[in-house]
């Protein structure tokens, strides 16, 4: 319950003050976060013990910090660069695509876990870096 309050907290201090910030530079920063996050998840699986428990830690934090910076632009990336008689259907195709992903997300992911660790978390860093990267090349400027 209290990491709850703290996420919640933290969200909207965070979103308070990148509303600021152009929301495509905002959610190729939170996308570059997670990327970051993955590789770090891998590299504190390889540590155990005791180092490996604290660097796993401190990488949740880095993935909270990209979730809380993701979440709170790619919506409103959607509705500032949605023709306002088409803002409906770009909510929608927005949702459908994070829906679509979050159910296909277990298979995916238990069938790379399957393969290795590294191959898990590599093909998340380089797909959610891309993604990135892609929305800081040919989003919509706002």
């Amino acid at each position: 319950m209290g990491n709850t309050v703290l996420v919640i907290a933290a969200q909207l201090a965070v979103v308070l003050w990148l509303a600021r910030r152009s929301r495509r530079s905002v959610l190729t920063a939170g996308g570059l976060l997670l990327a970051l996050s993955y590789l770090g998840f891998w590299a504190a699986g390889t540590l155990g013990g005791g180092l490996g428990a604290g660097a796993l830690c401190a990488v949740a934090v880095l993935y909270t910090g990209g979730e809380i910076v993701y979440s709170g632009a790619g919506t409103a990336l959607v509705v500032a660069a949605a023709p306002a008689d088409g803002l409906g259907r770009a909510l929608a195709r927005w949702e459908l695509s994070n829906g679509l992903g979050r159910a296909a997300a277990p298979a995916a992911l238990t069938a790379l876990l399957a393969v290795g660790p590294g191959i898990l978390w590599g093909v998340l860093a380089t797909a959610t870096a891309l993604g990135a990267l892609t929305v800081r090349r040919f989003g919509p400027t706002v």
